[in-house]
């Protein structure tokens, strides 16, 4: 008689159709549960138990009870469905997300609005004043860590003026071309691996950076918008962009490692490699202006594109030489900001967040009253 009892239970285990692993984890639930996430699809669901109201919400109601439970049947035999009906009847309830997003004919930013800086990383507008006083000084080395950084530095710099055809007496247009595109594809990596560390150490510590990070990124964002506004401006070639990428991979663990054995080191070769873009910069701008030089003869009243009209701020008439001199205003930033973490203290207090904040106040008033103007 045991037996018996046994292999029948058994033969009915072994034949009960076994509901699927969600139906079963949702079996325990209360009919609540099920009805409240039917009700998440549909809200006329939620009078599923209201017999008189017999409609597409019921229907649907009972679908889904039916198929968290593993049936493939309707408790209501009037209609039977399988599961891929289902699923069709409730794509029909609860559309896909891409179905019901708006699909823009345009991108919802210009590219001349998502120059504008007033909603992300703020960078400094320069005033006339300030841009007459940028000054060309330069870093003396003092430790053997600064000796050696310079070193490599102008080991780089006479390469790189070697590799991309650079006579600073009289650049060539092309010559400017390629070193512009290369220098600045790659001096935006700095900032980045700088925040990246420190970013990383705050976490590990649980200690405060004091706004370092932020400092960083503003800078590698900058590098990246002077990049972008040459490429307004200049046609990349595959030699230039094969230029780049070794750029990018040969130099970016050398920072990185530096960065992790010793930071003021790597502030140091930033300091200085800005030394050399403020230099660069200082001679396009004056060779630009100075008739009779190739710079001239060929970027003598080229206007400025639009990003660059955005991102500084600059007058609708601006020309390609007033973005050479908000870049070298800019690099000479850098190149402060850089020298200065090179001997700071660790945990000594950002200098830089005071004028970071000025920047944003100042963006922000200007960017509510253009929408207020709107």
């Amino acid at each position: 008689m045991l037996l018996s009892r046994i292999a029948t239970t058994s033969a009915r285990t072994l034949v009960r159709p076994r509901a699927a692993p969600l139906a079963r984890f949702l079996r325990h639930g209360s009919s609540q549960t099920v009805r409240s996430t039917a009700a998440l699809i549909d809200p006329a669901v939620l009078s599923r138990d209201d017999s008189s109201k017999v409609g597409p919400g019921l229907h649907a109601a009972e679908s889904l009870d039916a198929l968290l439970h593993g049936s493939t049947k309707k408790p209501n035999a009037q209609n039977d469905f399988t599961e891929t009906a289902v699923a069709d009847g409730y794509a029909s309830i609860a559309p896909t997300r891409a179905q019901t997003i708006a699909q823009p004919e345009q991108p919802e930013f210009t590219e001349v609005e998502a120059a504008d800086h007033a909603w992300r990383q703020t960078n400094h507008i320069w005033s006339n004043d300030e841009l007459d006083r940028v000054s060309i000084e330069k870093h003396e080395p003092v430790t053997m860590s600064d000796h050696f950084m310079k070193g490599v530095m102008n080991v780089l710099y006479h390469g790189f003026n070697f590799v991309t055809g650079y006579d600073p007496v009289d650049p060539s247009p092309r010559s400017v071309a390629w070193r512009l595109i290369i220098l600045e594809s790659f001096a935006g990596v700095p900032g980045f691996v700088a925040a990246g560390f420190r970013h990383f150490y705050s976490l590990r510590t649980l200690k405060r950076d004091h706004g370092a990070i932020y400092t960083f990124l503003e800078e590698a964002e900058n590098e990246r918008m002077h990049l972008l506004v040459c490429l307004k401006m200049f046609e990349a070639s595959p030699v230039t962009r094969a230029l780049c990428v070794a750029a990018q991979f040969g130099m970016t663990p050398f920072l990185a490692l530096t960065y992790a054995v010793h930071p003021g080191s790597m502030h140091r070769f930033v300091g200085y490699l800005e030394e050399t873009a403020v230099q660069t910069y200082d001679n396009l701008v004056e060779k630009t202006t100075t008739p009779g030089t190739k710079l001239h003869d060929e970027w003598d009243g080229l206007a400025a594109p639009g990003i660059a009209k955005a991102y500084w701020k600059l007058h609708d008439d601006a020309k390609w030489v007033d973005c050479l001199q908000h870049m070298l205003a800019d690099e000479s930033h850098h190149r402060d900001v850089n020298h200065t973490f090179a001997t700071l203290p660790e945990g000594a207090p950002n200098p830089f967040i005071s004028q970071h904040m000025k920047d944003f106040d100042r963006a922000a008033t200007a960017h509510a009253v253009k929408k207020l103007n709107q």
